[in-house]
């Protein structure tokens, strides 16, 4: 099946701001009550604007997938300053956090969106091509560390993050600076410690 995500050069400013709002929906009130009228309410625009960009429910869904996966390269790309991947377990730390902080809405719609495809099949290789982006870093930033299999060990990296990721949404006051940055060591030494981790 072919894709009808569309790619971040073809989004309007009216555009990226509904989408905005949907994550900000999404974050706050679950995706359940995702709804056109309430990413135009929270938008600020008139009602039938969500519907011009996004025919379906579904359609804004998998847009807004798109939209996160752009956020969050963006998010790596300002804290990495231009390098492809961190280059140690603090630099980890540090990319991690936003994701905990400033960028805490775009976590939480992620794993309510994550949660959705468990139900929605169709959903599954969009969000699979988003996770991606952070096994390929992953797989990079192992690679740079020395790892004896970076690519086997990627999966098992990603997989730490989104449950730091998770626990750190859920449990804020369990994962403060310092034991973030003490679960990234713990997490890249299993990593680095043998073939496929």
């Amino acid at each position: 099946m072919q894709s009808s995500i569309d790619s971040p050069s073809h989004r309007s400013p009216t555009r990226l701001r509904l989408l905005d709002a949907a994550v900000t929906v999404i974050a706050r009130d679950g995706l359940q009550r995702l709804s056109h009228r309430r990413v135009e309410d929270e938008a600020g625009l008139k009602h039938g604007a969500t519907t011009y960009h996004f025919r379906t429910r579904d359609a804004l869904i998998e847009q807004v997938i798109a939209h996160l996966a752009d956020r969050d390269r963006q998010v790596m790309g300002e804290v990495l300053g231009g390098a492809p991947h961190p280059e140690a377990p603090d630099e980890l730390a540090r990319v991690l956090r936003p994701f905990l902080t400033s960028a805490r809405d775009q976590t939480m719609a992620r794993f309510e969106l994550f949660l959705h495809a468990a139900r929605e099949p169709a959903l599954q290789g969009h969000l699979a091509r988003w996770r991606r982006l952070f096994s390929e870093s992953g797989e990079a930033l192992l690679r740079h560390l020395g790892a004896p299999d970076p690519a086997g060990a990627a999966e098992m990296l990603v997989t730490g993050i989104d449950g730091m990721l998770f626990a750190g949404v859920c449990l804020p006051d369990r994962l403060p600076p310092a034991e973030l940055r003490r679960q990234c060591a713990a997490l890249l030494d299993r990593c680095m410690a043998a073939p496929g981790g």
